[in-house]
């Protein structure tokens, strides 16, 4: 049996449609509207954000959304990027924190993220940075206010500088805390030797970014 011939009209329909959403693919790249790869994420948000170009200089995760930390002379930036045909705030091109780093003392950059997961209800704290300075061992976060009532909690973040390979100068930490507090984001960040001494206060005021979705 001889396959069945489809009508002009049928395979035209089909090109026109499929040219179409060829055509709306670019559209959206092209606009930075949504992103289909980590660097087209980071290319977009240097764009959003008008940083210049930066450089990848940390990949981590929180629960199954990745994390690009990025940087130039002048900023630290976050990226997410989720591979997802769905457009949200994970594959945008949109940065969760910028943080301007030449007002940032000699040889420290830190910023924090707030992420909110409705399905679980619960809060990732996450502490970042990269410190360049002579027998720097650790970091400390924490708030430095008084809460005002007991349903506030002000949880302290610490961290080792890696001392050694590709990563050297930077840290990294997460914590998961539960829906049933409102968390007070810590404000300033110590440098501590191996004795734990202060070698450097950080003014973490203005440093966190946030971000709300299923993670």
């Amino acid at each position: 049996m001889k396959p069945k011939r489809v009508p002009w009209p049928r395979r035209k329909k089909t090109l026109v449609w499929s040219l179409t959403a060829a055509l709306l693919v670019v559209v959206l790249m092209a606009g930075h509207f949504l992103c289909f790869t980590p660097g087209q994420a980071i290319r977009a948000a240097e764009s959003h954000a008008g940083t210049g170009r930066t450089q990848v200089v940390l990949e981590r995760s929180v629960g199954n959304l990745p994390l690009y930390f990025s940087q130039n002379d002048q900023v630290l930036m976050v990226t997410p990027f989720h591979p997802s045909l769905r457009y949200d705030w994970r594959n945008n091109g949109h940065p969760l924190l910028v943080v301007d780093c030449p007002r940032d003392p000699e040889g420290v950059r830190a910023g924090g993220l707030h992420v909110w997961d409705p399905e679980s209800q619960d809060s990732h704290l996450l502490l970042f940075g990269w410190v360049d300075l002579p027998g720097a061992a650790s970091v400390v976060a924490h708030y430095t206010g008084t809460a005002t009532s007991s349903s506030y909690d002000s949880p302290e973040l610490t961290a080792a500088i890696v001392q050694a390979g590709a990563e050297k100068g930077r840290f990294w930490t997460e914590v998961t805390l539960p829906g049933d507090a409102i968390h007070l984001t810590p404000d300033q960040l110590l440098v501590l030797d191996q004795t734990g001494r202060t070698l450097c206060t950080y003014d973490l005021t203005g440093h966190w970014g946030s971000a709300s979705g299923a993670v």
